[in-house]
């Protein structure tokens, strides 16, 4: 007998240094007959282990990994993406390391591969481009995207899903599934 394929079910993942973003993409979604962010699911992981000692890092590392996996599970996850590793800190390179190198473990141990989504390619997938234009300020290509995605209906959604939500979309275009656009229109 012929074991069945599972529609795919798709896990965006933004492990950060601040807060764990996941968002999850059910199989049934299809952004041509947005429904709106209701059908999809979505959770921000609260601890931070930016400023923690070594031992509060491992505990909460801990605890990061075990609710993204069962969130994973929960929601019947086929496909994991996560967002690539930012080094633009390299103070900071050391600890998102450590994030997403032990969320990808920890998916692993359950049957998941996470893939890396670059941050590039999920804002230019989502918004239309992914570039700061020249003589805008720092950080406004963050807000921007957040701007953009708020006013598409997900006005109720943290930064860190929003990055997940994005690096989702981004694995359902990687898988040939239908994706979001919500790249303001040229004139």
């Amino acid at each position: 007998m012929r074991k069945r394929k599972r529609p795919p079910v798709v896990l965006g993942i933004d492990a950060s240094l601040t807060g764990t973003g996941l968002c999850v993409i059910p199989a049934e979604w299809l952004p041509s007959s947005f429904v709106g962010p209701n059908a999809l699911h979505r959770k921000t992981i609260g601890y931070t282990i930016a400023s923690a000692t070594s031992e509060e890092c491992v505990i909460r590392l801990d605890l990061i990994t075990r609710a993204v996996v069962d969130f994973a599970q929960r929601h019947h996850v086929t496909h994991a993406f996560i967002e690539d590793y930012a080094f633009g800190q390299p103070n900071r390179a050391q600890r998102i390391g450590e994030v997403g190198g032990t969320i990808r473990l920890e998916l692993y141990r359950v049957g998941l591969i996470a893939q890396p989504v670059s941050s590039t390619s999920w804002r230019k997938l989502l918004i239309g481009y992914a570039g700061t234009p020249r003589g805008f300020p720092r950080g406004w290509l963050k807000k921007e995207t957040f701007r953009i995605v708020r006013a598409a209906g997900f006005d109720d959604w943290g930064d860190d899903e929003i990055d997940a939500l994005g690096v989702a979309n981004a694995g359902r275009a990687a898988l040939d599934l239908s994706a979001l656009t919500l790249a303001p229109s040229r004139c």
